[in-house]
């Protein structure tokens, strides 16, 4: 008994050690992924067209980075490989679609629309991952991830709703439009929280048991 119990520890902190490393670099992923999403803005673009090409490869980039830290992951939880897939796949295919279809509005936004559906897979079984693995060291923000999905969808799906109602009436539309924008922006911010409040939970697990082992008390001593 006492065999399986050191063994799950073990598993547990090889867990946090490695979880702890690489979602920090998720993290720290996100501030360059900001900028790039800034330099490839249709309004920052128009008044400095320079620096739509580099924006565009800094994201790129960021997005690759990030697939394959998820894929990477996938060990401890088989959904953050999907997640990955799409994230780089999504990534290229939106890239090459934007490039055959310049100039083709109507054509590349219908084109877009299943690269979309699939961003949205893709967060949620990021989402659920990032939920289940940080589960039993911080149940609170695991609670938080599942909700944040809920929120995730519902920002998503007054996107859509707008798009709608542009059809019907140009003023709801664009005030629609604008709240799910809103909504989308917080939401990537609480994203932003909770992946460094999951990062630290693993991070502080490794800590207080290398603190643990650095002051002499093993499992032989109980």
């Amino acid at each position: 008994m006492f065999e399986f119990e050191v063994a799950g520890n073990n598993r547990k902190a090889e867990k946090a050690q490695f979880l702890g490393k690489w979602l920090w670099i998720l993290f720290w992923l996100f501030i360059p992924g900001v900028i790039a999403s800034i330099m490839v803005n249709e309004n920052i673009a128009s008044l400095f067209p320079a620096l739509f090409v580099p924006g565009q490869i800094l994201q790129t980039i960021c997005q690759l980075i990030y697939g394959a830290i998820l894929i990477k992951a996938s060990d401890w939880d088989s959904r953050y490989r999907i997640s990955g897939v799409i994230v780089i796949a999504a990534n290229i295919l939106s890239i090459a679609l934007e490039y055959v279809f310049a100039g083709n509005e109507e054509v590349l936004l219908l084109m877009l629309i299943p690269l979309g559906i699939a961003g949205l897979v893709g967060e949620y079984y990021e989402y659920m991952a990032h939920s289940d693995v940080v589960k039993e060291f911080d149940e609170e923000i695991a609670a938080k991830w599942k909700k944040l999905w809920k929120w995730y969808i519902g920002s998503f799906g007054l996107m859509v709703l707008s798009i709608v109602l542009m059809f019907i009436t140009a003023i709801l539309g664009l005030l629609a439009m604008l709240v799910s924008a809103i909504a989308l922006i917080v939401v990537s911010i609480l994203k932003l929280v909770y992946l460094y409040r999951t990062a630290k939970a693993f991070r502080d697990y490794t800590d207080n048991n290398t603190d643990i082992t650095q002051n002499g008390f093993t499992g032989n001593d109980f």
